[in-house]
């Protein structure tokens, strides 16, 4: 393992850290107003959005589907 490698990155991967976490609030905050808004659950509205724009709808669709198949069928 290459420790000064990362020891010399640590300012440049903090600040990119931080950057992301930035982001992160900027999309969470407005999904949690329209989560309570619509009478949904923010987290719903999420992965609904961060769905369509990464082009995984299809995939996201088709966890959801199973998802309610095992929640109908195996809930005691």
């Amino acid at each position: 393992m290459h420790l000064n490698e990362i020891r010399v990155a640590i300012p440049e991967l903090e600040a990119a850290c931080n950057r992301a976490i930035e982001a992160g609030d900027e999309f969470g905050e407005p999904c949690k107003l329209v989560g309570l808004k619509a009478g949904t659950d923010p987290a719903v509205i999420k992965t609904f959005i961060a769905a369509r724009c990464n082009d995984r709808v299809k995939k996201t669709e088709s966890k959801a589907e199973q998802l309610s198949i095992l929640f109908d069928e195996c809930s005691a």
